[in-house]
């Protein structure tokens, strides 16, 4: 990952030599970013390992250092060194004004990582913004802080690549770990909107949650829906111009659905060019959708380039392994062509606008029944990662990792009973986005950002409060999403939605609706029925990666230190059953166990094998 690495040496704790340092930041992201290394006395060590354009910055004044990873949108350089320089003084001069932190924090967009450095005690607080949208981690030993944006760093300085048993579990059966708990034992990961402080006399680590939605607020919910959808539409033409203009070009990444057409067709309104990218892939998605992409971009005069991606190969498997450390499947190491395409054709100085997040800001997401307490809330989120995205039963980690199943509810419903919100409906809300969302869609996006900028406008902090602050009612069946593009962009909405292959107003779309809704309700029913009709798909062939799974078990005996090797034979057998995708989400941690364990990869015995 390119990004910030730091050192924060304790008093009298020691400091590494710089030779060590330098041929671990070698190790890390890819291999050809140069790094270049900031402060190296006997408080901090700071660098940065990043391809040109990749936007950071360092200065520093007589009292402070300051480093800022990311962009404060909407404000120039100066705006965001007088910025920065008011946070410094409110946290080491007026001893940690929360409430004056937390309202900046709160109030200002951007995608960012902060560090601000003491220069008389050396001391430091790092911050990051409202979404976490830069994942970041770190590690406390007798002797230092290990800060870094790749777990890698932290891992090869300290020596210790071992895995938390607990994060293992969460990472299997809910595809992410709750809270800052990650697979790497005592390595944690920044929690959106914290603040980190470390006195290194005290040898003190502090960590505040600076701010946290309350999803049980709906301050706009007897505002009409057409007034809504005008204001949402307003502040989201602000957040695309705001995004605009950042590099050379501004590229969409644009497919079938309606986020990335609303991201396309808000550059449009606002006058901002751009151009628009769609991958396709046999057996992975219908050749419409590229097509319906095709339509979106020629509405909007848009240049449109659609790149057509082959089977991962175990390479591109491995880059992706490496870039990311198993915190994005692996099954979606193909895109690795589509950005080195990407490249290729339009150069890196580009930023690369995607529609996360529409899905969770604009539609109706709450849970498909009635939540009537913690245990239901608990047992519908486990059961809806195993349906929807694909996760082990709760059965099957129990037997892998060898944790008691009633551990594993609880570790999740402690969790759960912590939000802020009152009812069990606004908490699964609050799971969905914060604990789901923030942590495997933002890891997803900073894959990309191992290749250019990403950005994605339905995280601007104005519009996305406003949005989660408007009735479900009004978001029920689409309903504000209907009247949001029509106010944007008459011309795309009335273009065909890949999957229902229909536009917004037709009764096709309605189906369609209902289905995804039935699937929420009854999805082991609904699963049962597409087998029955379409047959069971086939988008790789799972013998290949249940056999490199066997190969790296043998190549690798400590994967079995963690994962109990009887019921793993028993869940790679063919009379098991497991969907593609649940051998996928394995599959991605046995590599990640296997690669930082052992230092090395049973991938890299496959040069030119096709994984899926």
């Amino acid at each position: 990952m390119p990004g910030m690495n730091l050192i924060h040496y304790f008093s009298n704790g020691g400091v590494r030599p710089a030779p060590e340092i330098s041929r671990v930041l070698t190790s890390v992201g890819m291999p050809d970013d140069p790094i270049q290394t900031l402060i190296e006395d006997r408080f901090y060590h700071l660098s940065c390992k990043a391809y040109p354009g990749y936007p950071f910055v360092f200065w520093g004044n007589n009292l402070f250092y300051f480093y800022l990873e990311g962009y404060l949108y909407g404000l120039n350089q100066k705006e965001m060194q007088t910025a920065l320089e008011y946070l410094a003084e409110v946290i080491f001069l007026q001893d940690k004004n929360t409430n004056r932190i937390s309202a900046w924090v709160s109030n200002t967009d951007g995608d960012f990582l902060i560090w601000i450095g003491d220069k008389k005690n050396g001391r430091s607080a790092i911050i990051n913004d409202l979404f976490g949208r830069l994942p970041v981690y770190y590690m406390q030993s007798a002797d230092e802080v290990l800060v870094s944006r790749d777990v890698r760093f932290i891992t090869n300085v300290c020596g210790q690549s071992k895995f938390d048993r607990l994060g293992v579990a969460q990472q299997l059966m809910m595809g992410h770990g709750m809270g800052e708990l990650t697979p790497w034992q005592a390595i944690h990961r920044l929690n959106p909107a914290s603040l980190l402080t470390i006195d290194p006399l005290m040898r003190r680590v502090s960590l505040r949650t600076l701010y946290s939605f309350n999803f049980s607020s709906k301050k706009y919910r007897n505002v009409k829906a057409e007034e809504n959808a005008g204001r949402l539409v307003e502040l989201f033409r602000q957040a695309c111009t705001t995004r605009a203009g950042l590099s050379a070009q501004d590229v969409v990444s644009l497919s079938g659905g309606l986020d990335s057409r609303s991201v396309a067709a808000g550059l449009a309104a606002s006058g901002r060019p751009f151009t628009a990218v769609t991958f396709y892939k046999a057996a992975y998605q219908k050749r419409e959708e590229s097509q319906i992409a095709r339509t979106v971009a020629n509405l909007l005069d848009s240049p449109f380039h659609l790149i057509e991606v082959r089977e991962a190969t175990a390479p591109a498997v491995l880059k992706l392994l490496r870039l990311k450390n198993g915190q994005n499947n692996l099954g979606m190491a193909f895109l690795i062509e589509f950005f080195d395409n990407i490249r290729a054709r339009l150069g890196p100085d580009l930023t690369y606008f995607t529609g996360e997040f529409g899905d969770r800001a604009l539609p109706f997401i709450r849970a498909a029944w009635p939540l009537t307490s913690l245990k239901s809330l608990t047992h519908y989120i486990l059961d809806s990662n195993y349906h929807d995205n694909f996760c082990l039963k709760i059965e099957d980690v129990a037997a892998l990792t060898g944790i008691r199943r009633e551990d594993l509810v609880e570790s999740i419903a402690d969790h759960l009973a912590g939000y802020p919100e009152e009812s069990w409906a606004d908490k699964n809300l609050h799971y969905k986005i914060y604990d789901r969302a923030f942590r495997v869609y933002n890891e997803a996006e900073d894959r990309n950002r191992c290749y250019f900028w990403s950005v994605a406008p339905f995280l601007a902090v104005n519009f996305f409060d406003y949005a989660m602050n408007c009735p479900d009612r009004q978001k029920a069946g689409y309903n504000l999403y209907k009247r949001f593009l029509s106010t944007l962009s008459p011309s795309v909405r009335r273009v065909p939605v890949s999957g229902a292959n229909a536009g917004m107003d037709s009764l096709k779309f309605f189906r369609y609706y209902l289905g995804t809704r039935l699937k929420k309700v009854r999805p082991r029913w609904t699963r049962r029925t597409k087998h029955l009709v379409k047959g069971e798909d086939s988008f790789f062939p799972q013998a290949e990666v249940i056999g490199t799974i066997e190969r790296q078990v043998v190549n690798c005996p400590e994967i079995l230190n963690y994962l109990n090797p009887e019921h793993l034979r028993r869940i790679l057998s063919p009379a098991a059953k497991y969907h593609k995708w649940h051998i996928m989400n394995l599959f991605t941690l046995v590599s990640t166990i296997e690669d930082f364990t052992c230092h090395r990869s049973s991938l890299e015995d496959f040069p030119e094998r096709v994984l899926f």
